[in-house]
């Protein structure tokens, strides 16, 4: 025992000192969210760079902004003066947008979150972002994309736009492209500034606008949110997720993309630290964060705002909470429950219709029975050059009228049928009655059946 601790504490002796790297990280600000996102990027950080390096993240270098621009570029700059700094983490949209933006960044710096790096009009070469000491991670949210498929579910042309006011005030960029996307459409687009009160934001969206287009808002707390999305549903306006299905499972009717996977992002940013700690070059690492396209569709609002999706959405969109809740009813008694099953089984429903059919087949066999009347007619027309070919023939026409009249009369039991019939009188009506029961008047020269049908009796009487 005596000769194994001390070879363990000759080893522990002799392993060589990790290196001390120190890691900055700079928010856009105080939110609701914004410990728990650091804590699992700085998590991640640690368990990638684990036997390799030994990450320091001491208090004073996790700053956050006040959200302004200014804000979040002074807090860059004061971790970047700062000597003991190695890496900076920018963590949230504006100081993304600020580190990728900065004239000169004398120490590594990762954008953690890029929402689209063409309208933030960020450095791009060969899949990198080709500039010294900068690596970010782009989402490449395609707004053109999202309102095209926006349009063609929901048909509407004024178009509100909900954008955090310090990205709005930052990146003036996205509210051009929703401008021009939504032009191309013949989609008039407002953008909504928002802070953190949902009440405000629903009392700045117009009255006249038709759908929403829900942008990035991190001000807002969870809280806020919801009260945002029932505001929305409660004026009946249908909705688009920027940031995907994570939105959509909060009560935002519609996305393109699927839900932004913090863990995911945090794990690449991550990556990233190794990869720049091992002394390769940020500006060659590559940007793109693969999220894939995936339409998402909340069937809880569609059924609340009243939208009816189309076949061909319900069959290509993951449908979230697709059956409605079921309301708490009172328990049914055995005999209900019997008289319940009987109404509803299809076996049962079948044999009452055969019945119903059966009695139908009966009326149209008895049908047979009642007077029937009939009424035929023929024509020969000649033409013009074949009755001058022949001669003695020179009508057009020839035309042929039928009528007739049939009915069954049955037998009593014990009597026998009787008739009379009296056509002495050319062109006179004649009398012809059965049984002494009924009496028919027919015109000269028509033919009456008397046809049994498995009677005992018939006849046939042809007055001239």
């Amino acid at each position: 025992m005596v000769l194994v601790a001390v070879c363990a504490q000759s080893i522990a002796q002799t392993k060589p000192d990790l290196p001390v790297k120190y890691v900055a990280v700079v928010m856009d600000g105080p939110s609701e969210r914004a410990d728990a996102i650091r804590a699992l990027f700085l998590e991640e950080i640690r368990t990638v760079n684990r036997g390799e390096f030994d990450i320091r993240t001491p208090d004073d270098l996790q700053i956050k902004a006040d959200w302004t621009f200014p804000g979040v570029r002074k807090a860059l700059d004061r971790v970047l003066s700062d000597k003991r700094t190695d890496i900076v983490v920018a963590l949230g949209l504006l100081a993304s947008h600020a580190a990728a933006h900065r004239a000169n960044l004398p120490k590594p710096v990762i954008g953690a979150i890029v929402p689209e790096r063409k309208i933030q009009n960020i450095s791009y070469k060969d899949g990198a972002s080709g500039k010294t000491n900068l690596s970010y991670v782009s989402l490449d949210v395609d707004i053109p994309r999202d309102l095209k498929v926006f349009h063609e579910t929901v048909s509407f042309s004024r178009l509100a736009f909900l954008l955090d006011a310090a990205f709005a005030d930052a990146i003036p960029g996205v509210q051009k492209e929703v401008t021009r996307a939504g032009h191309e459409l013949g989609i008039v687009a407002t953008q909504v500034a928002v802070g953190s009160s949902a009440t405000e934001t629903l009392q700045a969206i117009p009255a006249d606008t038709q759908a929403v287009y829900v942008g990035p808002l991190p001000r807002l707390s969870s809280q806020e949110f919801e009260k945002l999305v029932a505001g929305l549903i409660d004026r009946r306006l249908p909705s688009f997720a920027f940031f995907g299905k994570s939105d959509v499972e909060r009560g935002v009717l519609l996305s393109a993309a699927p839900a932004l996977e913090m863990d995911r992002l945090a794990r690449r940013a991550a990556l990233n630290v190794r990869r720049i700690l091992l002394d390769e070059d940020p500006a060659t690492i590559p940007v793109a964060f693969a999220r894939g396209e995936g339409l998402t569709l909340n069937m809880r609002t569609a059924r609340a705002i009243g939208f009816s999706p189309k076949w061909q959405l319900l069959t290509s969109a993951e449908l979230l909470f697709e059956e409605p809740q079921v309301q708490e009813v009172e328990p049914l008694t055995f005999s209900a429950a019997v008289q319940q099953a009987v109404k509803v089984n299809l076996r049962l429903r079948i044999a009452q219709v055969n019945v119903s059919a059966g009695k139908e087949n009966i009326r149209q066999a008895r049908s047979v029975l009642l007077p029937q009347f009939g009424l035929t007619g023929q024509g020969i027309q000649i033409e013009e050059d074949d009755a001058a070919a022949v001669p003695g023939r020179a009508e057009r026409t020839t035309p042929v009228l039928s009528r007739w009249i049939k009915f069954c009369i049955p037998n009593r039991p014990g009597q026998t049928s009787k008739y009379k019939s009296n056509c002495r009188t050319p062109g006179k009506m004649i009398a012809i009655w059965c049984n002494s029961t009924s009496c028919l008047r027919l015109p000269r020269r028509t033919s009456m059946y008397y046809e049994p049908r498995r009677m005992s009796v018939f006849r046939r009487i042809i007055c001239d």
